[in-house]
């Protein structure tokens, strides 16, 4: 699987919102996600990946992504896409990845989109005799077809100057 360095980039601004923190706070921290509050879940998750005031474990970061990915949150969906598409803490799963992706793709994530359709490009993520992806952008601007990796221009809509 193609390794996405920009995408692990990204993951990495992510990760930067956790703090160092003492004991205590990641006591109550720790407690708050595990009676399912989504956003501790995904700070909890950004301690253990980045071993911030606790060990580093992208492995039981993965899992509080995916409780808070689960429970709908944007940001743990995206990075927990990302996780799979690098293979951080987790095998790399382009299938898992799309998954995601897709999730948080369809709520307006950019970087979920761009990711995405990053993968649908390669042919990764997407099940075996899916056609592959034409478009990836709104008709009129140049877009990237799947099929042989050459940027064109969609047909313009009628009455609409291309």
């Amino acid at each position: 699987m193609v390794r996405f360095l920009w995408a692990g980039l990204i993951v990495m601004l992510f990760f930067g919102s956790a703090q160092s923190a003492d004991a205590p706070a990641l006591g109550g921290l720790h407690r708050a996600a595990e009676k399912g509050a989504a956003a501790a879940q995904l700070e909890l998750a950004s301690y253990y990946m980045m071993g911030k005031g606790i060990a580093q474990d992208p492995k039981i970061a993965r899992v509080w992504y995916e409780k808070a990915a689960n429970q709908g949150n944007l940001k743990a969906q995206t990075i927990l896409g990302l996780l799979y598409a690098n293979g951080t803490g987790v095998k790399p799963d382009a299938v898992m990845a799309a998954k995601w992706l897709k999730r948080a793709a369809l709520q307006g994530v950019p970087t979920a989109q761009l990711t995405l359709g990053a993968f649908f490009c390669r042919g990764q993520g997407r099940p075996a005799g899916l056609y592959p992806v034409t478009y990836l952008v709104q008709p009129g601007s140049v877009e990237t077809t799947a099929r042989n990796g050459s940027p064109r221009r969609a047909p313009a809509a009628p009455g609409r100057i291309a």
